[in-house]
């Protein structure tokens, strides 16, 4: 399961960004999307 921690960003930017990150990183990771911790 990818876990992916963010420092020194604001939550909002995180959740804004989260939806098209795990859409890049899902092919990549070949792993469901339900897998992702951010």
């Amino acid at each position: 399961m990818p876990h992916l921690r963010f420092r020194a960003i604001d939550f909002d930017t995180v959740k804004a960004l989260s939806t098209e990150l795990v859409d890049e990183l899902q092919p990549l990771m070949d792993c469901p999307r339900e897998d992702f911790t951010l």
